[in-house]
């Protein structure tokens, strides 16, 4: 019998013993690729269709976006989604996209919201709060409540 193959983490949101601690993780991936983020991959303002079928996974969508030259990274672009929790959230039907749109602008259109700039938040208190608060449910050496590490 096949096994079927381990999804990465990022594809696990609603799992909430881990939510906090990989948002962190994704935010501070993300934030060493803000570049990527935001370099729209066209250089010419051209107009390209892109049909998102029902049932469509957030696979199939990043693959096709990349294979139709509108993004440079699937995996980035995936990771996004999951970091503004509209990993679910693509609206089927036909979208109208730039090439000038970069990752961060096509993965709210697709969601059919308004594009929300993402800025970096101060990642490291930031994920320092998520592994503490991991840490304080799961497991506690001496069995206080103290998270400083």
């Amino acid at each position: 019998m096949a096994q079927e193959a381990k999804k990465p983490y990022y594809m696990d949101m609603k799992n909430p013993e881990h939510r906090d601690l990989y948002r962190a993780l994704l935010g501070f991936q993300i934030a060493a690729r803000e570049k990527d983020l935001y370099t729209p991959v066209g250089g010419k303002d051209t107009t390209v269709r892109f049909i998102i079928a029902p049932g469509q996974g957030p696979e199939q969508i990043a693959q096709g976006l990349f294979d139709h030259g509108l993004i440079s990274d699937p995996e980035l672009f995936l990771k996004y989604l999951a970091y503004i929790g509209k990993m679910e959230g693509l609206a089927p039907g036909c979208h109208k996209l730039k090439a000038t749109m970069c990752i961060a602008e096509i993965a709210y259109s697709l969601a059919g919201t308004k594009y929300n700039p993402w800025k970096a938040p101060p990642f490291f208190s930031r994920l320092r709060s998520a592994i503490s608060s991991y840490w304080r449910n799961w497991w506690t050496p001496d069995g206080s409540d103290d998270d400083e590490f």
